[in-house]
């Protein structure tokens, strides 16, 4: 038998019970998270690889794939609180370094991500992007070290000054306009006459509403009675069957807009610079990674159970 080997067999005899199965757990625990990430990962590309391209004119209300570049709304620019450059969408980390006994480490103090609005467009028009929950990869990414909390100036990450030191770690990701973009996730085309519910829920919503408002009722009151007769309810519901149609015919006047946003069955949302291509072979790879990962963990729980258990 191989001495290290050997070796190694005494150290899992000569463990306490409660470190020993403390040990298996936490090993166990790791195979269990690699096999449910890297299966994840696996979903992922073959999603990216299964949903087809739509165009934005064109597209289908639902889960959706759209190919195009990125671009900022109308209104005031969005800024990246670390770097202070202009971009569409930013996350960011502060990290303090510390020291507890004789082991160092970084402990996050502040982290956020934005959830501002900016657009995917391509020849066909443009998408409203909601960032909120969305998965984000292929971002600009910075990182550089200071000796205050928020970074007096930004120098970004370089070979020179990287190791020159500093209490604080900042680490900032960002998108930028007029980026490839991919984005997958819940298409939805608002107003254009393109997102009206049945007619008859409409109604009956807006008699409800009126039904607690009296001023409005009494307008159908016609006799001044208090109560309504079969004739006034008519009135009523006729009234309100031509106010929502007035209120459509308004409606398909204002130009449609589309939107993504993080779909609510928990399919993936992926926002991304890279083409899907790339991604989908990225998601591969770390799925590839994890599952040996988790066959490895698997077989050193087995391995540590046959020689201490069964010996």
């Amino acid at each position: 038998m191989d001495a290290s080997l050997e070796t190694f067999q005494q150290q899992i005899m000569q463990l306490e019970s409660s470190w020993f199965w403390f040990l298996i757990a936490a090993i166990g625990f790791i195979s269990f998270f690699s096999w449910l990430k890297g299966f994840r990962a696996l979903h992922k590309a073959r999603i990216i690889e299964n949903v087809p391209t739509s165009l934005i004119r064109s597209a289908v209300q639902g889960y959706v794939e759209l190919i195009g570049d990125s671009a900022a709304m109308d209104g005031p620019p969005i800024i990246a609180p670390l770097s202070k450059k202009e971009c569409l969408w930013f996350r960011y980390r502060i990290e303090e370094h510390r020291r507890s006994n004789k082991r160092s480490y970084w402990h996050v103090i502040e982290k956020a991500t934005s959830d501002a609005l900016f657009l995917l467009r391509d020849d066909t028009g443009h998408c409203v992007i909601d960032p909120d929950h969305a998965e984000v990869t292929g971002a600009e990414f910075n990182s550089w070290r200071g000796s205050s909390r928020w970074p007096a100036s930004f120098t970004g990450m370089t070979r020179s000054n990287w190791f020159l030191g500093g209490r604080y770690r900042y680490s900032e990701w960002r998108l930028h306009a007029h980026q490839p973009l991919y984005a997958i996730g819940q298409f939805r085309t608002v107003g254009g006459g393109t997102d009206f519910s049945p007619i008859r829920e409409e109604v009956r919503e807006l008699i409800r509403k009126w039904k607690h408002d009296p001023e409005t009722l009494a307008k159908f009151d016609s006799d001044g009675d208090g109560h309504f007769d079969q004739q006034e309810w008519e009135n009523l519901r006729e009234a309100a069957h031509q106010q929502v149609l007035k209120s459509r015919v308004e409606q398909s006047a204002a130009p449609a807009v589309h939107t993504m946003k993080k779909p609510e069955d928990g399919r993936p949302y992926l926002l991304s610079t890279e083409n899907p291509e790339k991604l989908s072979g990225k998601y591969r790879w770390q799925s590839r990674f994890l599952v040996i990962s988790a066959v490895l963990a698997s077989a050193m729980t087995l391995f540590m159970i046959n020689i201490r258990v069964i010996g």
